[in-house]
């Protein structure tokens, strides 16, 4: 039997990808971008979508999508029992990225995460975000979240720090897990295992044989000829033969429909040739000093990658690393595999709109790690899927804010 998860504040789905990849079905997801809950979709066709602000969410509108979900994913032994919750709140508020604002709007949302679980009563629940959050000037918003927890009937385990180049992730990305367990469950202490570091050039050398500015100008797809596939095989690693498979090697995630032939998300910048000379005289490890761009050295990992803002917060433009070698920024797919997406995993084709859902995401490989241990607690052995899922509707990824709104928003919804 495979476990249910809803996942809140799902984003284009990190966070869905690791627990699918770990034996759970997400058979609901919630998130407030339109734009986000396309690309979810596309990705997780049977995962029910609730497109709405977390804040004018109830209960009810869980239970209609988990009964979708529940569907969808063609399952019959489902006993309105959700297993676990999970999620990560926007964690911009708390970043040392940020401006760390006490009163940021977003931190309600810490709040509102505890609310969502107190409602829908899961026997366990897992939220990540910023370290930030754990520290002194945030304590009582964190405090108020972990006691209307408490005093519904949950035990919550002590915050755990990790830090993704410790499981295997090509990026230094630091995070804070709060979970916990329903009181008379098993008490859940997550705890991921280390895994053998992974560099940037393991991650993305692969792709470098095929992805060249001349090549990808004005292109968010490639299709690989033979010689590609062949160039590819002989400079990849154990990391990047991982992330150009469909599923994971323990079977326990969905089958997918993808064509290995066909690379998504490498449209490459135009650089003017000024900013090509300067990116060619920065060292790998150095920041340019204009435009502040990290150039990645190939042998370390990657700095974290950065979201930028949405249209309500000004559009800029997240900090996008440096390829090591070649004198460009990174292009979405390379970005991807530092973030341990896989392949056939695909994101809006605008670059901008693709490293702000990439930068918002968690790390799939990061999630699976906490998706085994809430697995452990609830002492199932998931059985592999036995359906697998086609990608949705391409016209997905292509849909602009105005027309993802009407898609997703209803009237009501938009002006509550």
């Amino acid at each position: 039997m495979r476990p249910i998860a809803i996942d809140l504040f799902a984003g284009a789905g990190g966070m869905s990808l690791g627990f699918d990849q770990a034996g759970f079905d997400v058979v609901a997801a919630l998130d407030a971008d339109p734009l986000h809950c396309a690309t979810h979709e596309y990705n997780f066709p049977a995962t029910a979508i609730i497109c709405r602000d977390v804040r004018n969410t109830n209960l009810g509108h869980v239970e209609a999508a988990v009964k979708t979900g529940i569907a969808l994913h063609q399952r019959f032994d489902y006993t309105r029992d959700v297993d676990v919750v999970i999620g990560g709140p926007p964690c911009q508020g708390f970043s040392v990225g940020g401006l760390r604002e006490v009163d940021d709007e977003r931190n309600d949302l810490v709040i509102q995460f505890a609310r969502m679980v107190v409602a829908i009563q899961p026997r366990y629940f897992v939220m990540e975000n910023v370290p930030g959050l754990g520290s002194k000037k945030h304590e009582r918003l964190l405090g108020q979240a972990i006691n209307r927890l408490e005093k519904a009937g949950y035990t919550v385990d002590p915050p755990i720090i990790v830090d993704t180049s410790e499981l295997g992730i090509p990026q230094a990305r630091r995070r804070l897990v709060i979970s916990g367990n329903r009181r008379g469950e098993k008490v859940l202490r997550l705890a991921p295992s280390p895994r053998s570091r992974v560099t940037v050039w393991e991650a993305i050398s692969d792709l470098a044989k095929v992805c060249t500015p001349k090549r990808l100008l004005g292109k968010d797809q490639l299709e690989l000829s033979d010689r590609d596939l062949e160039l590819m095989s002989r400079n990849d690693s154990a990391y990047s033969r991982l992330l150009r498979r469909a599923v994971r090697p323990n079977g326990l995630g969905y089958m997918r429909s993808w064509n290995p032939r066909v690379l998504t998300n490498v449209r490459t910048s135009r650089h003017e040739a000024a900013i090509i000379r300067r990116f060619a005289r920065t060292a790998q490890g150095e920041r340019e000093p204009i435009s502040r761009y990290v150039r990645l050295n190939p042998r370390g990992v990657a700095p974290v990658l950065r979201a930028g803002t949405d249209r309500l917060r000004g559009s800029f433009t997240s900090p996008r690393p440096i390829h090591p070698y070649q004198h460009r920024v990174l292009n979405v797919r390379e970005a991807a595999r530092l973030q341990s997406f896989p392949d056939w995993f695909n994101f809006h084709v605008t670059n901008w709109h693709g490293y702000r859902q990439l930068g918002n995401s968690v790390p799939p490989m990061l999630a699976h790690s906490l998706a085994q241990g809430v697995r452990q607690s609830l002492a199932v052995q998931p059985t592999p899927p036995e359906i697998s899922l086609a990608s949705g509707d391409s016209t997905l990824l292509h849909l602009d804010f105005t027309t993802a709104s009407s898609r997703y928003i209803p009237a009501k919804a938009k002006h509550p």
